[in-house]
């Protein structure tokens, strides 16, 4: 017994002295001969994708499977997302995630090894590594060897872009930066919006091929309203010019057996492109894999958002959109910045973050004057100071 409590406690020593040795070390960010590739497979972009445009201005945090597939080239082919908080400009998981992670990962068989990249988002600001980012690095040198690390962001045209490198925790800290890119491959999305313009442009011939064949019958349940007070009225016969207008229009005018006919039409032209267009099962693979495709991203969706703990919520109008405006709802209320962070870990810098940036970090008004001062430090015009202050300064100011 004695024998074991001594390997344990040896083992526990040797640990805490790696740990010691590697937070002197830091990250250690090496050069290398060649270029590691992590690559995107088309789900998991065209997932990141619709993830920026639902929530363009929230940070989000994502685990993500890499499987590797030949020398210097790895896969990414697959995302949960953990719970998770959003904390000012930041996000964090939770306490609860690791043990929801490892159950999911168990309930689906998977091979939780390959579960080893952190993904997360910068939305709008630009692919960087901040020291929060290196900080979350070196707090991953627990029970891992290995972990990846991507960060994405978006650009004024939603082009994607990623950063990211892979960290190796054994036998010291070893950071490598690697390529990360989307799979060049003809996509699923792209398959389907091609047949989704086929089956249009077919569904409008063969519904103008029905309504004329159809004629006699559409004609004879279309009722003519009376025009005998708007000719009175006139003391003018324009009987001829209005039933061609009527006969423009009825398609438009409210008429119970009509509308109901012309819908069984545009519902058959319909069935019937689909029909032409799938002739011999063409796109059959296609429309099951892009099913499967939805309801994966559908479930990641509502996965992210029942997961997600918001401690509190912003909106604002992006200037990507117009950046003549900018706009603040649902403010938080009692948040004091100071309390809350350790300013002396940020230098809020020009050659570090941009005017934009620090405006959404700190929800700056674009009314609001800015400067960068003499060692390169953002600063905003104070009306109590009547001057120009640190950011974090006019954030305390402002939430007091």
């Amino acid at each position: 017994m004695k024998v074991i409590e001594s390997e344990s406690n040896e083992a526990k020593l040797l640990e805490e002295k790696r740990k010691e040795m590697n937070n002197l070390i830091g990250l250690n960010n090496i050069s290398i001969q060649g270029w590691i590739t992590l690559l995107i497979n088309d789900w998991c972009k065209e997932h990141i994708k619709t993830l920026h445009k639902e929530y363009p201005h929230t940070e989000w945090l994502a685990i993500c499977k890499v499987e590797p597939q030949w020398n210097w080239i790895f896969l990414m082919t697959d995302m949960v997302f953990p719970w998770q908080k959003g904390v000012g400009w930041e996000v964090e998981t939770t306490k609860e995630w690791m043990e929801w992670f490892t159950r999911e990962l168990i309930n689906r068989g998977e091979n939780t090894s390959q579960w080893n990249c952190i993904l997360h988002s910068h939305h709008s600001m630009g692919c960087f590594w901040s020291s929060t980012d290196d900080n979350a690095r070196l707090s991953l040198n627990d029970w891992r060897q290995v972990e990846w690390a991507v960060v994405t962001a978006y650009d004024n045209e939603w082009n994607i872009h990623y950063k990211g490198c892979i960290n190796f925790y054994k036998p010291y800290n070893i950071e490598i930066d690697v390529n990360v890119v989307d799979l060049e491959c003809e996509w699923i999305v792209d398959k389907y919006n091609e047949y989704l313009k086929k089956v249009g442009e077919s569904e409008k011939i063969i519904y103008n091929f029905l309504l004329k064949t159809n004629k006699e019958h559409i004609d004879s349940i279309t009722k003519k309203p009376s025009y005998s007070w708007i000719l009175d009225y006139l003391w003018i016969d324009i009987s001829e010019e209005l039933n061609e207008n009527y006969d423009s229009l009825k398609e438009k005018i409210w008429n119970p057996e009509l509308v109901d006919y012309m819908k069984q039409l545009e519902d058959k032209a319909r069935e019937m492109a689909i029909s032409e267009v799938n002739t011999g099962g063409v796109y059959s693979d296609m429309l099951a894999e892009y099913g499967a495709y939805c309801t994966w991203s559908d479930n990641l969706l509502t996965q992210l958002e029942n997961n997600r703990k918001q401690t509190f919520e912003k909106t604002y109008t992006s200037s990507i959109n117009n950046p003549s405006l900018y706009s603040q709802t649902a403010l938080p209320l009692n948040r004091d910045f100071e309390d809350e962070y350790n300013y002396d870990d940020y230098e809020f810098t020009s050659n570090k973050y941009s005017e934009s940036y620090i405006r959404s970090m700190f929800w700056i008004p674009l009314a609001q004057p800015m400067k960068v001062g003499d060692e390169s430090e953002w600063q905003v015009w104070s009306e109590e100071c009547w001057d120009y202050i640190y950011v974090e300064e006019w954030a305390n100011d402002y939430w007091d």
